[in-house]
């Protein structure tokens, strides 16, 4: 083999000659891959060149793999963009979020609708069909052990009921009675109902309505009236009333579709044992209450005239006013004052201020006489009391002796002890006998004259409509007196 000129030691083929034989390794494998240098460069250029090809492969498979993470991250877009998508479906309803704030104030109805993805926007979804909600049987008796309620109502005894064991419903009047109610609901607006609620307040929220709508109407009605006079849609009417203005003013979302009776209004169960002795005494007493209420009427419109009511009310608000030491108390008792002058009182307290003002006339023309000819008679007694008495003294004197029926009886001075039988002119007897005559008959004829009294008739005995008669009549003395029965 010849060698290169330019390349001492190298063949003409391109592979130097070593000088000293390389040592031969033992074989440890087959190759995986061999490489083939045939340029006349360098070893540095010939294992570059023959690395080319694992660096093609390197960068191709880098390629490779690139393209896949772009596709996976690609699709990983596209599920994220789309999982802000969302399908309501029917019998729902809901409303989206972003970042928690609600969006679309009127909500969301069935079909697919689009929002930013999470963590940006969200979906809330309820259900809008209807629900049913009892008032948790809290006006209900226990059965104690019975297996009906006709079983329940057969063994009750007169025990009664007991707090914390059986519940019941206080009606107007005072009494007792059991009841228990179902709502039947749904969700009418989502967006209040998403802001102001929890999903597990809403069935205590229609439970806590319905007991509050059945206290309110029991408290308002009583128990003949909830059983008999009332229907049960008119019942049901108004506890839907109640118990929906009770989830409006919260603003709840919510609304009431139907109230439905599980138990009627029923008073307890040993009084329905002998119900109709208890409708007869029920009546009974409010007959009682009746008759009760209408004497207590005519009582106060004897006493005061139709027009009692506005001086009790006038009344009962100065006692108030007096007991708060309230500084308007002075002003109340003006009016109270005024009405009792006025022409609107009449009846006893009309008799009654009529009177005192009859006293106080006669106090005036005899005390009062009396008491303005004193302060007359003061002044001059101050400066001659002597002259004053003495002229008082024959004053009464001459009334005395002026009189008609008086005798003179002269006796001598110094006489001493002696008794003298005295025997009147007859006269003088007639006289005397005569003026007590007349005396008699004018007390009599003013006993007579009661004109503010027995001939005056009350409003009541003038209101009865229908009532033929005359407005007087005559007693057997003679005298006329009003129409009416006084018990002696």
């Amino acid at each position: 083999m010849s060698e290169r000129p330019d390349h001492p030691g190298m063949p003409d083929g391109g592979v130097p000659i070593e000088d000293v034989p390389m040592e031969v390794e033992p074989t440890r494998r087959s190759a995986s891959a061999q490489f083939n240098v045939e340029s006349d460069i360098g070893s540095a250029a010939a294992m570059r060149e023959a690395m080319d090809p694992a660096n093609q492969s390197l960068a191709d498979a880098l390629q490779l793999s690139f393209r896949v993470l772009q596709f996976v991250i690609f699709i990983l877009l596209i599920l994220f963009l789309f999982s802000g998508f969302k399908t309501i479906g029917n019998g729902e309803s809901g409303v989206a979020t972003v970042w928690g704030q609600v969006e679309d104030q009127e909500g969301l109805g069935p079909g697919l609708q689009m929002n930013w993805p999470p963590p940006i926007g969200d979906f809330v979804v309820v259900s809008t069909e209807s629900r049913t909600q009892t008032d948790g049987r809290v006006f209900g008796a226990s059965f104690g052990g019975a297996a009906s309620e006709q079983e329940a109502i057969e063994q009750a005894t007169y025990e009664g009921l007991k707090p914390g064991r059986d519940g019941s419903l206080i009606v107007a009047g005072e009494e007792l009675a059991h009841i228990e109610v179902k709502a039947v609901f749904e969700v009418d607006q989502v967006v209040p109902y998403v802001e102001h609620l929890e999903r597990n307040a809403t069935d205590v929220l229609i439970r806590l309505a319905l007991q509050r709508a059945v206290v309110h109407v029991g408290a308002s009605h009583t128990l003949n009236q909830l059983r008999s006079e009332m229907t049960n849609d008119e019942l049901r009417n108004l506890l839907q009333v109640q118990a929906q203005s009770t989830l409006d003013a919260i603003g709840s979302g919510l609304k009431i579709l139907d109230i439905q009776l599980i138990e009627k209004v029923e008073p307890p169960r040993y009084i329905q044992q002998s119900f109709e002795e208890y409708t007869v005494n029920l009546q009974l007493a409010q007959q009682e209450i009746q008759n009760a209420r209408k004497t207590a009427e005519e009582t106060l419109i004897r006493a005061a005239g139709e027009y009692w009511p506005a001086v009790s009310e006038l009344i009962e608000q100065y006692e108030e006013q007096w007991e708060l030491k309230d500084p308007s108390a002075p002003d109340t008792l003006v009016r109270i004052n005024a009405f009792f002058d006025g022409d609107e009182v009449a009846g006893e307290a009309s008799n009654a201020i009529s009177g005192a003002r009859g006293y106080l006339a006669d106090i005036e023309t005899s005390l009062g006489m009396e008491a303005r000819r004193f302060e007359g008679l003061l002044e001059a007694y101050r400066d001659h009391p002597q002259l004053v008495i003495t002229e008082r003294w024959l004053n009464a004197r001459n009334a005395v002796m002026s009189r008609p029926d008086v005798e003179m009886v002269y006796v001598p001075h110094q006489l001493g002890a002696m008794a003298i039988d005295l025997t009147g002119l007859q006269s003088v007897k007639d006289i005397r006998r005569r003026l007590s005559m007349e005396r008699k008959e004018a007390s009599a004829l003013f006993e007579g004259l009661d004109m503010i009294g027995e001939t005056m008739q009350r409003i009541d005995e003038m209101k009865e409509v229908g009532k033929p008669g005359r407005q007087l009549k005559i007693d057997s003395t003679g005298r006329p007196k009003g129409m009416r029965e006084e018990s002696p």
